[in-house]
C-alpha cells in the first residue's frame, strides 16, 4: 500500500485547463450546487490535475469556482500517475459514485436534523421540491403517496379479449385485410386490438411509417 503524499498548491483559476475529451457531462444545475457548497463550506477537496495542468478530477469544482469569480483554486498535481492511470482514474472517479444508493430512513433523519439547525436541503445538493419530499417521506421513496388525494375515475375495460399472430401470403393479402378492418397496415402496425370498440376508436387513425 502506498503512503499518501497529498501536496496541495494554489493556482490561478485560469491556469487550470479542462480535459477536452471529458466523457462526463456537467449540467449547470450541478455547477450551481457545487458553487453553493463552496460558498457554505469552503474548499475541502482540491482539483486534481496532471503535470500539464489538465483536470483529472474536479471539473465541476473548477466550473463552480469560475462561476463564483474565484481567482485562485487549490490544486493537487498527480505526478506519480501514468497517462493511462490518469485516464482510468478520471473515469473511475465519476463511475463509482453511480453505484451508491441512499438509505431513505437515515437520510430523512439527517435532513430533519439539518432543517432544525436552519440548513435548507438546497444547501446540501437537493432540489427544493426533492428535499421537501424527502423530509415528508414522500415522492420517489413512497410511490403510493403520490396518488393520495387524487380523484378516482372509472375507465371502461378495453383489455384485448385475445391476441393472435396472423401470417399473410403476400402484401396484397395484408392490404385486403387492412381494408376489411378499416385500418391501414404499415410496418408500425404490429397488433390488432379487440373488442370492437377499440377498432372503432382508432378506425380513423393512420399510422405513418415516418412517425
Amino acid at each position: 500500500m502506498q503512503e499518501h503524499n497529498l501536496k496541495v498548491e494554489t493556482w490561478a483559476t485560469d491556469k487550470v485547463k479542462p480535459y477536452k475529451n471529458n466523457p462526463r457531462q456537467i449540467p449547470q444545475s450541478a455547477v450551481d450546487k457545487v458553487a453553493a457548497s463552496l460558498t457554505e463550506f469552503g474548499w475541502r477537496q482540491p482539483i486534481v490535475v496532471d503535470k500539464q495542468g489538465v483536470i483529472v478530477v474536479g471539473h465541476t469544482r473548477w466550473l463552480a469556482a469560475q462561476s463564483l469569480g474565484m481567482e485562485s483554486v487549490p490544486v493537487h498535481i498527480a505526478r506519480n500517475l501514468t497517462a493511462k492511470q490518469i485516464k482510468a482514474y478520471r473515469i473511475a472517479d465519476n463511475r463509482v459514485g453511480e453505484d451508491t444508493v441512499w438509505d431513505a430512513d437515515l437520510l430523512k433523519i439527517e435532513l430533519e436534523d439539518l432543517a432544525a439547525g436552519g440548513f435548507d436541503p438546497v444547501s446540501v445538493g437537493f432540489e427544493e421540491v426533492e428535499g421537501l419530499q424527502m423530509l415528508a417521506g414522500e415522492g420517489e421513496n413512497d410511490p403510493q403517496a403520490e396518488w393520495q388525494g387524487m380523484p378516482e375515475f372509472n375507465q371502461p375495460d378495453a383489455t384485448a379479449h385475445r391476441q393472435i399472430i396472423v401470417n399473410f401470403k403476400d402484401d396484397e393479402a395484408v392490404e385486403d385485410f387492412g381494408k376489411l378492418i378499416g385500418q391501414e397496415i404499415t410496418p408500425k402496425a404490429r397488433s390488432i386490438w379487440h373488442p370492437e370498440e377499440e377498432i372503432a376508436r382508432y378506425a380513423d387513425k393512420r399510422y405513418v411509417a415516418e412517425a
